[in-house]
């Protein structure tokens, strides 16, 4: 996962480089025993499990600290919006009178 998060970084094609390291994981347990074979994947999907849910976490928080500036921009759109409500009834208000 490192491995993808560095090759993403340095601009690279992240799908390619997963598809690489399947292959290279794919032809390194071809040459295991079946039961070897089976340890192997179990173990490995535990890692990715793992690595996954932290990268999630990571996610989450990131998502968390970027929710409130989003919300601070849709309060001042908002406010803007009620400004020129008003100023366009004060406008036609004072059309009607004269």
């Amino acid at each position: 996962m490192e491995e993808l998060i560095a090759h993403a970084k340095a601009g690279g094609n992240v799908h390619q480089k997963a598809l690489d390291q399947k292959d290279f994981i794919t032809d390194m347990t071809s040459r295991l025993s079946p039961e070897d074979s089976a340890a192997f994947y179990t173990v490995y999907a535990e890692e990715m499990n793992a690595k996954s849910a932290e990268v999630e976490s990571q996610t989450a928080r990131i998502g968390g600290n970027a929710e409130p500036q989003g919300a601070n921009e849709e309060n001042v759109g908002k406010i803007l919006v009620g400004f020129i409500f008003i100023v366009l009834f004060l406008y036609l208000l004072f059309k009607l009178i004269k």
